[in-house]
């Protein structure tokens, strides 16, 4: 008996490809394993509707379109898992804007939000990204609707966050968020809260969105600039329009001042961001439809009336009058008569200086329908002079004088021979 049993085989061990092979189903076995469990232990944690809109939005978008609803972190009010990606859309009724806020707020802190935070967006962009252990501010939205991201890593978990959200009307933005709202209207004014005189908050979100007449283009015009220059954390957004794909016309920070920016249509969205560190004095601007930018008229009016008449009557008369009266060789009889000459210059200019003035120019600007510049505008004024000088010069001159001296003669008798006797007495 021993004998045959010498003669059956002996069984050979395993080699060492097949227990490689068992170790293998072996691991591979319990990883299913391990997978199964976290699966139905993460569903086991999820919260659950009770009736109120409270949801994970983890797995999918989870729609919210009621007047109002709160949302959560996964697990809250215990800690988020890790490798999370979590979004909700929230939606209102047209012509409402979504004021959102958070009661309970708690993310792993890091300098920009790196780790776990929070995105909020709209149809332009990003709206802000938030994270850290401080409750962040109140934030309306420019439209209907607002999208948000939840992100988690691989490291350190919080509490998570509890927000809450409400539809309202456009003209409760500025009273909510302190700033910004629907500005409407030919012109108007955009500034920071407290400007000049007090610096614009930290962690701030200040959204303006502009509306002219159909038509219409806006002109954005910064008439002070001053923001903090590090690193563009505080920073203005100016977008060519509301509605989604609208172009991005300007980003500005620092202290330089942007100047001017227009718009290729009547709405335009200016967007105000702050960081939570340093703050500075802010900015102050004005929005004018382009049909109203300044027509300059600067009439020259110069009326210049000079009237220096100079009459100058001069009569010089300077009459030389000589008589000479010869009545013999040795009898000169010189008579020199200054005749009396009287000039009369009679000078009575009559000036007439006539200035009418009664136009009235009105040059009209329109600024607004309501609104009326008028530049009155003064002629130039032409002073007319008349001089009708009357000069009367009467000169009066005696006549030449002739002076004749007649001296008495002897006159001879018939018979007798002249006889000339000397003058003088005569002997008795």
């Amino acid at each position: 008996m021993e004998d045959d049993l010498k003669k059956v085989p002996g069984s050979r061990g395993l080699s060492t490809l097949e227990k490689c092979l068992i170790l293998l189903f072996l691991a591979l076995t319990g990883v299913c394993v391990g997978l199964a469990v976290l699966h139905f232990t993460g569903e086991s944690d999820r919260p659950t509707n009770e009736g109120h809109e409270i949801t994970s939005g983890c797995g999918g978008p989870r729609e919210l379109k009621a007047p109002s609803g709160e949302f959560t972190s996964v697990n809250y009010p215990s800690s988020y898992a890790n490798c999370w990606s979590c979004s909700w859309r929230i939606t209102v009724d047209p012509g409402k804007v979504i004021h959102l806020w958070f009661e309970d707020f708690s993310l792993e802190p890091t300098d920009q939000c790196t780790a776990d935070f929070l995105t909020l967006q709209d149809n332009l962009g990003v709206i802000g990204r938030l994270c850290g252990r401080l409750k962040p501010r109140s934030i309306v939205s420019l439209g209907n609707s607002m999208l948000v991201f939840f992100n988690t890593n691989d490291l350190n978990t919080e509490k998570g966050f509890k927000a809450r959200y409400q539809a309202v009307e456009p003209e409760r933005v500025p009273e909510i968020a302190g700033a910004g709202g629907f500005l409407q209207g030919d012109q108007g004014d955009l500034l920071t809260p407290g400007f000049p005189e007090k610096n614009y908050e930290n962690g701030a979100l200040y959204q303006w969105r502009i509306t002219v007449p159909e038509g219409e283009k806006i002109r954005l015009t910064f008439t002070s600039f001053d923001l903090v220059p590090e690193a563009c954390k505080d920073c203005v957004h100016v977008y060519d329009g509301h509605k989604t794909g609208s172009a991005l016309l300007g980003r500005f920070c620092g202290g330089k001042n942007p100047g001017r920016v227009q718009s290729s249509g009547r709405t335009m969205v200016v967007r105000f961001k702050t960081d939570a560190t340093l703050t500075s004095k802010g900015f102050n601007a004005t929005y004018t439809k382009t049909s109203m930018l300044s027509t300059t008229i600067k009439p020259t009016v110069r009326a210049t009336t000079t009237i220096k008449p100079t009459v100058r009557a001069t009569t010089t008369i300077k009459p030389t009058v000589r008589a000479t009266t010869t009545i013999n060789p040795t009898v000169r009889a010189t008579t020199t008569i200054k005749p009396t000459v009287r000039a009369t210059t009679t000078i009575k200019p009559t000036v007439r200086a006539t200035t009418t003035i009664k136009p009235t120019v009105r040059a009209t600007t329109t600024i607004n329908p309501t609104v009326r510049a008028t530049t009155t505008i003064k002629p130039t004024v032409r002073a007319t002079t008349t001089i009708k000088p009357t000069v009367r010069a009467t000169t009066t001159i005696n006549p030449t004088v002739r002076a004749t001296t007649t001296l008495p003669t002897t006159t001879p008798t018939r018979g007798h021979e002249a006889t000339e006797h000397p003058v003088g007495p005569t002997k008795p």
